[in-house]
């Protein structure tokens, strides 16, 4: 697989700890595909890691859900249409959260930063979701709470890891993003919190819609 040449091992890291990190990324660049089976052994060869470390890799990433176990096999997680919209619902509570957090703690040059970043991509759709990740993994950072980050982590890397990238258009959550950045800047906690969850949450009606024709393509096959 061309993506393990471009890992690079780091020294200072544990041999669990590469390896952990490395299947993982291999898991979110969808190198490993959705549903894709997992065999330890071939995993171990593949990256060069003995396969004592790989193992206690892959029990973290199932306790994380992006690796399941089915019938006495191992898989790369692949979610529905209806667990995406559950997991959108509990990020825009938390993303609403974060924000509050934030608020009073994001200086004017990061807001000043981060509109020019989300309007020099909105013709690139591919460049804006890079800079949709950078925004919603930096405002759990910027509140500065552990546990709130870790949590709201994990949901994010589910959400990137088996949504279909970009759920709504670039010209559609401009706007929604400037708002949040105006309010965050501002100080504005209670506008930040309902203007961040409700910018997630708009992705949760799409997800159900989905969810449905999913289900009803299922019914008649």
């Amino acid at each position: 697989m061309s993506k393990i040449s471009e890992i690079k091992v780091k020294r200072e890291e544990s041999i669990e700890s590469q390896a952990y990190r490395i299947i993982k990324g291999l898991i979110l660049d969808k190198t490993l595909k959705p549903g894709e089976r997992i065999v330890q052994e071939k995993v171990a060869r593949m990256i060069g890691i003995s396969r004592t470390p790989v193992k206690k890799a892959i029990t973290q990433l199932i306790k994380e859900h992006l690796i399941v176990e089915q019938g006495g096999h191992l898989y790369v997680n692949s979610l529905s249409y209806k667990d995406l919209a559950l997991i959108y619902e509990i990020r825009a509570v938390l993303e609403g959260l974060a924000c509050r957090l934030a608020a009073s703690k994001v200086s004017r040059e990061w807001g000043e930063y981060m509109k020019d970043r989300f309007k020099e991509a909105v013709n690139d759709r591919e460049e804006y979701y890079k800079v949709d990740i950078e925004f919603h993994t930096t405002i759990p950072k910027l509140a500065e709470h552990p546990i709130l980050m870790q949590v709201l982590d994990s949901f994010q890397i589910l959400t990137r890891s088996f949504a279909p990238g970009l759920i709504r258009q670039p010209e559609e959550t401009l706007p929604e993003h400037l708002s949040i950045i105006d309010a965050l800047v501002s100080h504005d906690e209670e506008k930040a919190e309902f203007l961040g969850r409700e910018h997630i949450r708009a992705s949760v009606y799409i997800l159900r819609e989905k969810a449905t024709k999913e289900s009803e393509v299922r019914a008649q096959q």
